[in-house]
């Protein structure tokens, strides 16, 4: 997916694209709302105990795992010292040394050394969540994007072979089953430049420094295997321009007030709100700069009690397609076919509600929007009804990050770029 910040630093930016935005809006449903995951149960105000509290207590639970991952470790947040796609899938995979003294970052995956600086990098449209209208906007917007794992994520990836690209044909020849362990936790994470951000405002965020620039932290995405299809949630600056636009924001247990409804005009700037004593307490454990972020919202099922499909979506990493977005539906269409190779995409409306691969979606009709509800079994067999896709639990990173492997280094020199 393509990342974007605004240039909070300059307003004239801002106004600049504020055109583009009907162009975008002329495309996209009309209504500002859809259903979302309902609020946290009020037993879970009295009951410490209570069950399954992901499920039943989603939101405490999100801050939970927030508060947990932004502990300080040497320093930092500990997710800091997880594992980035560039350290599970090398560029030029070479198997057969991984296991021998020729074991090497360029060739194997690599857990990071302690103390090994977050690698912010300015990076490209990734292959995830790409939406036409990028291509109109980027000029203007700060773009960087960091997916993240924790060990028991990053050894599941390893151990099965899932890192490169024979490995997940064989998991589809063999049929095995892409299951996370319950440990898993996987992040994604999208940063700006300081320099584009008023300095008054520059102490607000999460900061780190990478080649020579001040990075601030915008988005933060958090996913789970605390339920079979994951938990999600999603973490916002409370100055993002457009914060709770179309979805809203809701959290029931961390601020007043729980909802803070959409509004227009678009991209426009949400008070933020109050924090309160319960979160309050358990923010004591961390950088007080987090303070300054907000739960956009949780999901834990495709669809609500009535059937209709559960969105939840980032102004930042969904911006775009956030009418239509389900981190749950788009992930479950993460899939390899025979070869090891991606399956399908995130993204491929065409104007009439029909996807490119000739199935319904949703009720979607605008071009280029993401799915949403439960999947369609038709994803992974086609009209015949025979296995034609394998899932991948619900990760993108296997689908998109894994190359083909060479047989040796000296393949891999001679043959790769």
């Amino acid at each position: 997916m393509t990342f974007h910040v605004f240039s909070f630093a300059r307003p004239s930016l801002h106004q600049s694209f504020l055109g583009l935005i009907v162009l975008t809006v002329s495309v996209l449903s009309s209504s500002l709302w859809a259903s979302t995951t309902p609020p946290d149960s009020p037993q879970c105000k009295t009951d410490k105990n209570i069950p399954n509290k992901a499920m039943h207590c989603p939101d405490q639970f999100a801050w939970e795992v927030f508060i947990k991952l932004n502990q300080p470790r040497d320093g930092l947040p500990s997710w800091h010292s997880f594992a980035t796609d560039q350290d599970t899938f090398p560029q030029k995979p070479v198997p057969s040394v991984c296991s021998t003294s020729k074991a090497s970052p360029d060739y194997c995956p690599a857990w990071p050394k302690a103390g090994r600086l977050l690698p912010i990098e300015q990076q490209g449209p990734s292959k995830s969540h790409h939406a036409p209208i990028d291509s109109v906007l980027d000029p203007f917007l700060t773009n960087v994007e960091l997916v993240q794992r924790n060990k028991a994520s990053f050894d599941y990836i390893v151990n099965n072979n899932l890192w490169y690209q024979q490995g997940l044909a064989k998991a589809f020849s063999t049929d095995f089953d892409v299951d996370f362990p319950v440990e898993a936790i996987e992040i994604k994470t999208n940063w700006v430049d300081l320099a584009q951000i008023d300095k008054v405002q520059r102490d607000t965020f999460h900061t780190v420094k990478y080649d020579g620039k001040q990075w601030g932290l915008v988005a933060m995405h958090i996913t789970t295997k605390d339920l079979p299809q994951w938990f999600w949630a999603t973490f916002e600056h409370v100055s993002n321009p457009g914060r709770c636009d179309w979805l809203g924001c809701r959290d029931s247990f961390g601020v007043t007030p729980a909802v803070t409804q959409a509004k227009k005009p678009l991209y426009g700037y949400y008070q933020a709100e109050s924090i309160n004593p319960a979160l309050a307490n358990m923010m004591e454990s961390v950088d007080p700069v987090f303070r300054n972020y907000r739960l956009k919202g949780s999901q834990v099922d495709f669809v609500d009690d009535t059937g209709t499909p559960t969105l939840l979506g980032n102004s930042v990493t969904e911006f775009g397609f956030i009418q239509n977005s389900s981190c749950m539906t788009c992930h479950a269409r993460a899939t390899v076919n025979w070869q090891g190779q991606n399956g399908l995409g995130g993204f491929g409306n065409t104007p009439g509600g029909q996807a490119t691969d000739g199935l319904p979606t949703a009720g979607i009709s605008a071009p280029q929007q993401s799915f949403s509800g439960a999947p369609d079994p038709r994803w992974y067999t086609g009209a015949s009804g025979n296995q034609q896709l394998h899932t991948m639990d619900f990760l993108w990173a296997m689908p998109f990050q894994a190359q083909s492997a060479y047989d040796s280094i000296k393949e891999a020199k001679a043959k790769s770029p």
